[in-house]
């Protein structure tokens, strides 16, 4: 598992804020540590250390991205 100060969403990540309590099936590797392995993902937003938890990265559109990402990446940036 990658240290918090590692991830391949954005060096400034500070917290993943996500949305259900459920996770989902997924079969596309882990957006925030690159793990290739399928499973349990969860659909979160990202905020970055100088945003508040208002302001989460988002699209060229203004809607949020949501990522989905595994287990331990959700424990590493809570």
């Amino acid at each position: 598992m990658k240290s918090k100060s590692e991830n391949l969403i954005d060096p400034n990540l500070d917290q993943l804020i996500c949305e259900e309590q459920d996770p989902h099936f997924g079969k596309h590797p882990c957006p925030c540590c690159g793990d290739r392995k399928a499973g349990d993902r969860y659909d979160c937003k990202a905020i970055l250390r100088y945003q508040s938890a208002i302001d989460v990265l988002k699209d060229y559109d203004g809607s949020p991205i949501i990522y989905s990402v595994c287990p331990d990446c959700v424990s590493n940036f809570q």
